[in-house]
């Protein structure tokens, strides 16, 4: 059986640990797929799915001799955050981090246009700790984040 994870863009995501029926079966490869073998058929499994810690859902799924894979659509996006001086003005060199629990999890310094992108990323795991940001894009009400102008 293969279960394969995308983003809500429908693109792969690599690297999502899979728990399948309550094991951890593997990781998703470059194309967003993980096979799990000898699988019996017509039961309903769960499936809790995982990308650097945090989980991006959990779902059932039945295998049928009919339905040998699943596609599981996990709840990350493109993160861009924009981070402007208090005339309104784009800050270039920022360095922008997405925290987990207090530990960096990813980091970026702003383009010149003072944005930084990262990619395929779980909401969860943004704090916010100060400046004023603008996330750009469909997640704005969404996006909390830290920057800190180096």
């Amino acid at each position: 059986m293969s279960i394969k994870v995308v983003d809500l863009e429908g693109r792969p995501v690599a690297g999502v640990a899979i728990k399948f029926a309550v094991r951890d079966v593997g990781s998703t490869d470059s194309q967003g797929v993980l096979i799990v073998g000898q699988v019996p058929l017509d039961n309903d499994y769960p499936i809790t799915v995982t990308k650097d810690g945090a989980e991006l859902g959990s779902y059932f799924v039945r295998f049928t001799a009919s339905r040998t894979s699943a596609t599981i659509q996990a709840g990350i996006y493109d993160i861009t955050v924009l981070v402007k001086g208090t005339a309104g003005q784009p800050i270039q060199g920022a360095l922008v981090e997405l925290t987990k629990g207090g530990t960096a999890i990813a980091r970026a310094a702003t383009d010149p246009s003072g944005t930084a992108v990262f990619s395929k990323k779980s909401l969860e795991w943004i704090t916010w700790l100060g400046h004023r940001m603008e996330c750009l894009g469909r997640r704005q009400a969404c996006l909390k984040a830290f920057a800190t102008h180096r």
